[in-house]
């Protein structure tokens, strides 16, 4: 791989607001951060030699700035929709028991649904402390995932959004039976906290990011605030044009790409 970069256009302008479940005490808030309008995308200047100017700071000491690149590590088990080779990859640090998470789940769907593949949208579990039902709920979607891959954990994904304020034990199970899987597997994995590695794996990442709370989004390593379905779209058509040249031109292949854009990226704000 050579040193050359992909430059993609800058992020969305105007106004980030984020709104979502607070990770300090699993409140519910808003926070705004003001930006300058930004340049239009270059995007038909697929690779360039040298990187522009820095952007200018718009977000303060430990706050996620929009317009910087993050090291957002995929371990490779992690759920997802979408094909590994997608040109736009979506990170969500989600908790089952946010109901913005409920809230936002929609548009990523109707994003899979215009770009096809793409993009992909990986899940990373974020239960929040003062939601006690959302590690069970998020032991209870990885076992989906392990006994009927993604599409079973996009399944137990819905039921537990749908169910959202009684996701109890028997709730879980009454879902785990809906969806035909193994129940003594299914048991045992909340009775043994199965994949507390995982979530923890998941919590750890989310925390040395500084994420704000839940939902949480990196699009191709760069935070996103719960943005609706138009705005997404802007964002993804201002960097995809420039992502494709850069494949067809064969200076780096669909496969490599996710890792390529954020290998350089800030480990933390």
């Amino acid at each position: 791989m050579t040193e050359s970069w992909i430059r993609c256009g800058a992020m969305t302008a105007g106004l980030v607001v984020w709104i979502g479940c607070r990770a300090s005490n699993g409140a519910t808030e808003k926070t705004e951060v003001s930006e300058p309008d930004a340049p239009a995308s270059e995007a038909a200047e697929g690779l360039v030699s040298e990187p522009p100017p820095p952007a200018p700071k718009v977000a303060g000491p430990g706050e996620l700035d929009p317009r910087v690149v993050y090291q957002v590590p995929l371990h490779g088990d992690e759920p997802q929709m979408g094909p590994d080779d997608a040109l736009i990859t979506i990170v969500e640090f989600g908790d089952f028991d946010c109901p913005f998470c409920k809230e936002r789940a929609p548009t990523l769907v109707q994003l899979r649904e215009k770009y096809g593949d793409d993009l992909r949208v990986i899940w990373m579990n974020y239960p929040l402390p003062g939601h006690r039902n959302a590690r069970p709920a998020a032991t209870a979607a990885l076992e989906a995932h392990t006994q009927k891959g993604d599409r079973g954990f996009w399944q137990m994904h819905d039921k537990l959004m749908e169910n959202q304020g009684s996701l109890t034990r028997e709730t879980l199970e009454r879902l785990a039976k809906e969806l035909g899987l193994n129940m003594r597997k299914f048991r045992r994995a909340l009775d043994e906290d199965k994949y507390a590695a995982v979530i923890d794996r998941d919590v750890a990442l989310g925390s040395k990011l500084h994420i704000p709370g839940t939902p949480s989004y990196f699009m191709n390593g760069r935070f996103m605030a719960g943005f609706p379905f138009q705005t997404w779209s802007f964002a993804i058509d201002r960097h995809i044009g420039a992502l494709r040249t850069s494949v067809e031109s064969g200076a780096v292949t669909r496969s490599e790409l996710y890792e390529y854009l954020t290998a350089d990226g800030k480990p933390a704000p």
